[in-house]
């Protein structure tokens, strides 16, 4: 039975890229078991930060065990305290093969494979290199001191000799030299080979282990490693980690599924290598595709980052029949803003709204019209929304603006008529709100439109919510809108 979880507030409809990611990847690994080629594939989700990446993967995760597979899932980033990524793979292997190893033969198996595993291990830490030193030292020391002074020689006559036979540089230890770095040389290469044969060892077993765990199945199935934040990860860490999986999980019955910002990924790498180093053609020997996510539209990004914000939608305020997701929509669009953009400008509001602490809603159009302008840098058409001191007297903020609100006017003797406003006519209305008090503005003749008179209730409510209908007649309240500009330079002073 399936997670019912998996999929769950799925915005940006990446339940429907998954099942055509697993379906290539089901039919690619027949087409290589089919010839005979080891059946193993590495795939390259490759996102920016913040497209969804670890939802991504989390709920491939839950949707494969559903489907009864040996599925893990690696947090690269909460691992790296660690020099050694194959253990930590191998860990979580481990426990994702457990449901599934329900014979002792094939217990035995993975028992087998962890021994091999584990002798790599060791053998492939960054410090073995020091340590195979370290030990040649200790088993030749000995034997290097008594070749060249001699067991038998002379201490009371050492401060007589030169500082060339002190040192035991001549003739007779050069040759000992040669012999003992012959001798080294060779256990190395014994190491080297040894290594060799645990790494076919290993993937031979983990092979089988694959093999067995389908058995009596109409269908191969592979185990399936993924893997997300790698980009968060120390480069060397990284690099240890995709070589881990090039050159010991390149495995029959194997995939991996790895998620990153390629592009932070391939600069974080050129800190190791060098601001020259093509870390790009590098990166791309570990992968055999790439996929891409489909760009979303307007109104699927726009709810997917509503919905990731967590803003309560009651902090929002909109005109009645409209959604703060459907308001939000409609700047964006008028604006011309790109997804980037968007994502960026949802930041700050999302920002904005955690620092506001008035009773009263923020004017989504108004607060989220001044973000795009002051994000994009058009200073002068913020500083004149916003009511700062500028040398504008009226200014065109958006591409297109659209219809925004309706009514329906008329009856009885008056012939009926549809009144619209579009979201110029908002801002338009909200501008009054930069100089002219609440007192006044509620005691202006009604306007005719229905921005204007969206924004008098607005008005009146501030008005009843914030200052309970009383006033000073010398000190007349000023709506709060006056200080959105001071979130929103706030909110950029604090973007991530």
């Amino acid at each position: 039975m399936g997670d019912v979880t998996a999929w769950v507030g799925d915005k940006l409809n990446r339940k429907a890229e998954a099942d055509d990611l697993l379906q290539f990847l089901h039919g690619r690994l027949k087409e290589r078991r089919g010839r005979g080629v080891g059946a193993s594939y590495v795939v390259n989700v490759d996102s920016g930060w913040g497209q969804g990446k670890t939802y991504f993967l989390s709920n491939i995760r839950k949707d494969l065990v559903g489907r009864g597979a040996a599925v893990t899932l690696i947090d690269a980033w909460a691992t790296d305290f660690s020099d050694d990524p194959l253990t930590a793979i191998m860990s979580a292997v481990d426990a994702a093969l457990k449901p599934h190893l329900k014979s002792k033969k094939l217990k035995e198996a993975w028992r087998d494979v962890l021994k091999s595993g584990g002798s790599l291990a060791i053998s492939l830490t960054k410090h073995v290199s020091s340590k195979l030193a370290s030990r040649y030292v200790g088993e030749f020391g000995d034997e290097l001191f008594d070749a060249t002074f001699g067991e038998d020689s002379d201490k009371s006559s050492d401060d007589k000799k030169s500082d060339e036979d002190k040192l035991g540089l001549g003739g007779a230890s050069e040759e000992v030299i040669d012999k003992l770095a012959d001798s080294a040389l060779s256990r190395l290469i014994e190491t080297f080979r040894k290594q060799e044969r645990s790494i076919v060892t290993f993937k031979s077993q983990l092979s089988k282990v694959a093999e067995a765990i389908n058995k009596g199945t109409d269908d191969f199935t592979p185990i399936y490693i993924l893997v997300d934040e790698l980009d968060r990860c120390r480069p060397t860490y990284a690099i240890r980690l995709l070589e881990s999986v090039k050159h010991l999980f390149n495995t029959d019955g194997v995939v991996f599924i790895i998620a990153t910002d390629t592009e932070q990924l391939s600069e974080s790498i050129k800190a190791v290598y060098g601001a020259n180093f093509e870390s790009d053609r590098y990166l791309r020997r570990f992968f055999d595709r790439t996929y891409r996510f489909r760009e979303p539209s307007l109104e699927e990004f726009v709810g997917y980052l509503l919905d990731r914000s967590s803003i309560p939608l009651d902090r929002l305020g909109c005109p009645r029949g409209l959604s703060p997701q459907k308001m939000a929509e409609i700047i964006f669009r008028d604006f011309g803003s790109s997804l980037r953009d968007v994502e960026q400008c949802f930041d700050m509001l999302q920002t904005f709204s955690t620092m506001w602490n008035h009773k009263i809603p923020i004017e989504l159009g108004l607060a989220l019209t001044l973000i795009c302008l002051y994000h994009s840098n058009r200073i002068e058409e913020y500083k004149w929304l916003s009511g700062q001191p500028t040398s504008l007297a009226m200014a065109s903020v958006f591409k297109r603006p659209s219809v925004l609100l309706r009514n329906i006017v008329g009856g009885y003797n008056e012939p009926r008529r549809e009144i619209t406003s579009s979201t110029a006519d908002l801002l338009s209305a909200y501008s009054d709100l930069r100089t002219t008090s609440l007192i006044q503005l509620v005691e202006k003749q009604s306007p005719g439109h229905p921005a204007g008179q969206y924004v008098r209730e607005v008005i009146a409510n501030e008005l009843a919510v914030l200052h309970g209908n009383s006033y000073q007649s010398d000190k007349p309240p000023y709506s709060v809108v006056r200080e959105y500009h001071r979130y929103i330079e706030l909110a950029e002073r604090l973007a991530e």
